[in-house]
């Protein structure tokens, strides 16, 4: 008899963190970077933007672009029209700029910050750098570079959401996924520790950290990212430090018992064991036993037609193979 092949259940995680740097701390400056990671059953996103040094409120604008291009991405997915992607992230976060500025009373200028995103969507991704960020992608430990730092006209100079030449600096790519099981962006002064620049190579330490997510909940990577990583890159760099992270999270079905209960209720988003455990029945009973009908599976599950309905809602959002 053919052996039966393995059933497995997947989705994406995400974690941010952004510290401020040495140069910030020693004059009592806040963090000018933002930054965000937000998967969902749609669309997966994590999202970084560094404010300007030179900037009075440049953490305002970071904070506002940041919202703005979440909001955006995933309201555009699965962005098949680059150009039109483009076009409405600009306008958003140009909007958000401005809006901010009105409200601080101060111009556009005092706001200016860059932006560099990565986002999933059902098989397939969508990339943007505008400024001196980086985006990786990889496949296992794979790394590859997808978008590297790009400076403006002169040395040194990096090219804002509200500069004039924005638009043609603003470089996105869309793509299918193909095996990419994780992503990674970072500001430039995360790069200072994870990018080597000569070689566009990236360090070691960022397919660990995506390891991270095969036993751990997002809220202790992304405790222990801020805790641990971001400390020992803050101490070789002077500027403020953001990196945020997305991998895909897919395990066989039947090793569920190797797993804790913790990592368990926050992957099938259970808020208790209970609800866990009846979840778990209902996907096993899709799954393994090739049910699909809600009156079939309540009937197997000895749960209600509804309960059964609203887990079903939940589990639609991970990605089978």
């Amino acid at each position: 008899m053919k052996p039966e092949c393995p059933r497995f259940i997947s989705r994406w995680q995400g974690a941010s963190a952004s510290s401020t740097g040495r140069g910030h701390s020693e004059k009592g400056i806040p963090c000018q970077d933002a930054s965000s990671a937000l998967p969902n059953s749609e669309s997966s996103v994590i999202v970084i933007s560094d404010g300007a040094g030179s900037a009075k409120h440049s953490e305002h604008g970071a904070a506002g672009v940041v919202e703005a291009a979440v909001r955006t991405l995933r309201s555009s997915a699965p962005w098949t029209n680059l150009e039109e992607v483009q076009e409405r992230i600009l306008i958003a976060c140009r909007t958000e700029i401005n809006n901010r500025a009105r409200m601080l009373a101060c111009h556009e200028n005092d706001l200016a910050a860059t932006l560099v995103f990565a986002a999933v969507n059902r098989g397939r991704f969508v990339a943007g750098n505008l400024g001196d960020g980086v985006v990786a992608a990889f496949r296992g430990q794979s790394p590859e570079i997808l978008l590297k730092p790009e400076r403006g006209e002169f040395a040194n100079e990096t090219v804002f959401l509200t500069s004039e030449n924005a638009n043609r600096h603003f470089r996105i790519l869309n793509g299918s996924l193909e095996e990419r099981d994780g992503f990674a962006i970072m500001s430039d002064g995360a790069a200072d520790s994870l990018y080597q620049r000569h070689t566009c190579s990236l360090a070691p330490a960022l397919p660990r950290i995506l390891e991270w997510f095969e036993k751990e909940t997002p809220v202790k990577v992304q405790a222990a990212i801020h805790n641990t990583v971001m400390p020992a890159i803050v101490n070789r760099t002077t500027d403020d430090c953001s990196l945020a992270v997305l991998k895909l999270v897919r395990f066989v079905l039947d090793n569920l018992d190797t797993k804790n209960i913790k990592f368990l209720a926050d992957f099938f988003e259970s808020g208790n064991r209970r609800g866990l455990k009846n979840r778990i029945k209902v996907l096993e009973c899709i799954m393994k036993k090739g049910i699909s009908n809600d009156f079939e599976i309540a009937n197997v599950v000895k749960l209600s037609r509804n309960t059964v309905r609203n887990h079903r809602r939940v589990l639609d959002s991970f990605i089978r193979d």
